[in-house]
């Protein structure tokens, strides 16, 4: 049996884009499990929409920068939801993260643009939750801006029904 679980006060992080292009656990083209949900761009040709990334929940943030492998990134511990730490990493930005260390975040509050800076290979956003340094899949907390997306992955990925 499913348990659907959406959460109204937790945001889609990029509202102009639904587009999955590697969920977590995934292991193509990789030596181990993607930890984190990848969301995609549409682009035609030559030119890519730019897409925005939003806080998916009120927070504090703990670190924002640059590093070689994230590229542009914010890290924000969201707090305690449903009994479990949210501390998410927004990486790949096309540029510095418009949010500093030590500032707090509202929920759907602009933190930067969709890049492919850093291990990249396209521009896309890179989204992961950590507990205790465990990842776990980013689709358990977030709400989908449209509930078909959310129940095509699940169908696409029956193995990881519960």
């Amino acid at each position: 049996m499913i348990t659907w679980r959406f959460y109204p006060d937790v945001a889609w992080p990029v509202p102009g884009s639904n587009t999955i292009t590697d969920t977590f656990g995934s292991t193509a083209g990789r030596t181990t499990p993607h930890n984190g949900l990848d969301i995609g761009t549409w682009s035609s040709g030559a030119y890519s929409w730019k897409y925005e990334i939003q806080a998916v929940k009120a927070g504090y943030v703990t670190a924002a920068g640059y590093e070689s492998s994230m590229g542009y990134y914010a890290r924000i511990d969201h707090g305690t939801y449903n009994g479990r730490k949210i501390e998410a990493r927004y990486l790949h930005m096309e540029s510095s993260p418009l949010v500093s260390t030590g500032t707090s975040v509202s929920k759907s509050q602009r933190i930067g643009w969709m890049g492919s800076t850093g291990n990249s290979t396209g521009k896309h956003l890179h989204i992961d939750f950590r507990d205790a340094n465990d990842y776990y899949d980013p689709l358990t907390f977030l709400a989908a801006p449209h509930q078909k997306e959310v129940v095509d992955y699940w169908e696409k990925n029956p193995s990881l029904k519960q």
